[in-house]
Order: structure tokens, then C-alpha cells, then sequence
């Protein structure tokens, strides 16, 4: 039951909930519920507001941990930043049509949130929008989305489908993935899939910043394609079950902590043609035992092999003189304190630590 004196309303604006909780039902004329209007109000069980009201403001229901129902109004066209914060009881909600944006981190960490129905008003999914919602499984892009922002699934551990509306002009799925309209960039891997190998399409020539991060641990094997060029930053970060993956040398560029926490990874190959393996690249790979760096290698960025405390053999591929002109920069001591082997494609007739291919593998001389 609610009471007329349990709201604090401003010229429309419901400013501040003072009530005791349970089942709360906004009084009529209320045109919008303002920031932060019923924070951390633990006791809110459900909601029920009035069709005057046309929008939803920051923070509004932030960490209202057991509000389990609540019915927006049908004309509400704004849904603020935060606006369900921790709300992880939350089992399903309805987005009413008018909502052109679903804000930055909206629905963080609303663990319990099995479904949501996304409008084809929506144009764009903000920042960290859905981060933690471990209950969803399955998730629709309608035609009307251009824009989802970095981490927007981010800790969907559940989640094993996207479905992008073949309509929609900025965005595709493909198996259940995210991936730009012309198929060139693999934007996001469902996190919740249990694939144990994937093969990355030859269309893509881009792997997106963030793309497989945080995958599923069962994922163990990805191949990629010579068609690609690019990889963004921590596209592969926290993937803690992969253990084999091959650059391949069409890779010209790799973005900063690529590979970092990917505790499983044994072993790795610097694609040639790079000329510098970026900060954090590699930064808490624990059970990284080698890896081969091409001569054209200059610069190791600082931190690119911080807490590798495995690393034992690095088979480089230039000269002991071209190893004394890298750049190595700080936080690198695993690196350093590994055994450096130089390159030599005949038998060595002089001492040190040499290597060569042996079908294809590194192989110490």
C-alpha cells in the first residue's frame, strides 16, 4: 500500500520514495521519477507506475536488491544511466515502444534477469548495459540499433545466442555472434557459448576490441583466418581456458592486453611483419611456457609479460646483437629472466642458445 506522503513530487518529478516498500504504486501525474529517486530502497518488492509518466532518470532504482516486478509505463521514451542498478532480483522486463536508448550500465550487475524484449524504437545499448546479467540466455538486436557500447554483455555467462534482426544495417549475427553488417569485424562472441573450438570466418579481417573476452572457460582452440589484420585490445583478456591459438603473419597490428589473464596458453607465436608486442600483451598468462618473437621485433611493451612466471624459452628470431637493440620496457622480469635462444637454420658452430623449425615447431638446437 502506498501513501501520497510516502513521495517527494516536484512539478511532475518524483524526487525521493520515503516510504517503507513492498508493493509501491506511483501516484497519477508524475511525469518523470528523478535520480536516484528510490536508491538502495531494499525493501521494494514490486512497481507500478502511471502512463503520465514519460521517463526514467539516472540511477532511479539503483540497488533496489529485491524488486522483483516492475511495469514501465508505456509512454515512457527515457530509461536513465544505472536506472536498475544491482536490481538482481529482477527475472523479466518489458521496454516499452518510444525507448530510443537503453543507458550506460542500466541493468549492471541484474544477475537474475533470465529475459528482456529490446524495441525497435532502440537505436543504441550503452556501455556495461547488461554487464552481469548471468541469467540471460538468449538476447535480440532489432533493426533500429546502430550503436552497442564496449562490455555490453560482459559477464553474460549464460548467454549463448544474439540474434541480430537480418534488417538491421550496422550489425549481423552469425552462429549466434555479433558481427559488423559486411561481416569484416567479429564485434562480440557470445560469452555464454561452451564451444571447445571456434573458426573464425574468412570474411573477418578485424577482431574487435574485447571480442572473446571473458569467454567461456570451455572455450580452448581458436583459428584464425590469414584474412585478418587486426586484433583490439583485451580481445582475448580472461579467457582462462584457452590453450592454443595461431596469429596468423597477415596480422599487422594487436591491441594493448590482446592475451592477458588467458592463464591456460602455454605457448605463442609473434606473427612476423610485427615490430612491437604492445603493453600488458601477455601480462598474467600463468602457465606460459615459451615464445617465439620475429626479428623485426623492437619494442616490449611495459608490463607485456608481468606475472609470467613460467616462461622458460624465448625463440627469437634475430641475432644475439639485434636482441641487445629491443627496447624492453619495465615490469618485464619474466621475460628477461628467461633463456633467450637465437635463431640459426643450420647446425651452429659457435656456442649459446639456438634453435630452428622442425616441421613447422620451434625447436631448440
Amino acid at each position: 500500500m502506498s501513501h501520497l506522503e510516502d513521495f517527494v513530487i516536484e512539478d511532475g518529478v518524483l524526487t525521493e520514495y520515503k516510504g517503507e516498500g513492498g508493493d509501491v504504486i506511483i501516484p497519477g501525474g508524475v511525469i518523470e521519477i528523478g535520480y536516484a529517486a528510490f536508491d538502495e530502497c531494499s525493501n521494494l518488492t514490486s512497481l507500478t507506475m502511471p502512463d503520465s509518466v514519460l521517463s526514467i532518470g539516472n540511477a532511479a532504482f539503483y540497488g533496489c536488491v529485491n524488486l522483483e516486478k516492475i511495469n514501465i509505463a508505456n509512454n515512457v521514451t527515457s530509461i536513465g544511466d544505472w536506472a536498475f542498478y544491482y536490481c538482481y532480483r529482477l527475472t523479466t522486463i518489458a521496454i516499452p515502444d518510444g525507448v530510443t536508448s537503453i543507458g550506460m550500465q542500466t541493468f549492471f550487475g541484474c544477475s537474475g534477469l533470465e529475459s528482456i524484449a529490446i524495441p525497435n524504437s532502440v537505436t543504441s545499448i550503452g556501455d556495461s548495459a547488461f554487464l552481469g546479467c548471468s541469467s540471460l540466455e538468449s538476447i535480440v538486436i532489432p533493426d533500429s540499433v546502430t550503436s552497442i557500447g564496449m562490455q555490453a554483455f560482459y559477464g553474460c555467462s549464460g548467454l549463448t545466442s544474439i540474434f541480430v534482426d537480418e534488417r538491421n544495417t550496422a550489425y549481423k549475427s552469425i552462429d549466434g555472434n555479433i558481427y559488423s553488417k559486411n561481416g569484416e569485424t567479429l564485434i562480440l562472441y557470445a560469452p555464454g557459448k561452451n564451444d571447445e573450438s571456434i573458426t573464425i570466418p574468412s570474411s573477418v579481417t578485424r577482431i574487435g576490441d574485447e571480442a572473446f573476452r571473458n569467454s567461456s572457460p570451455n572455450l580452448m582452440e581458436i583459428t584464425i583466418p590469414n584474412s585478418v589484420t587486426s586484433i583490439g585490445e583485451k580481445a582475448f583478456d580472461a579467457c582462462t581456458g584457452l590453450t592454443r591459438i595461431t596469429i596468423p603473419n597477415s596480422v599487422k597490428s594487436i591491441g594493448k592486453a590482446v592475451f592477458s589473464s588467458c592463464e591456460s596458453l602455454a605457448s605463442i607465436t609473434i606473427p612476423d611483419g610485427m615490430t612491437s608486442i604492445v603493453d600488458w600483451a601477455f601480462a598474467g598468462c600463468y602457465s606460459l611456457t615459451s615464445i617465439t618473437i620475429p626479428e623485426g621485433v623492437t619494442r616490449i611493451g611495459n608490463s607485456a609479460f608481468s606475472w609470467c612466471e613460467s616462461l622458460d624459452s624465448v625463440f627469437y628470431g634475430g641475432t644475439k646483437d639485434d636482441f641487445e637493440n629491443i627496447e624492453i620496457e619495465e615490469n618485464n622480469k619474466c621475460l628477461e629472466d628467461a633463456t633467450w635462444h637465437f635463431y640459426s637454420e643450420g647446425q651452429p658452430t659457435k656456442e649459446g642458445n639456438y634453435w630452428h623449425y622442425v616441421d613447422g615447431v620451434p625447436t631448440k638446437w
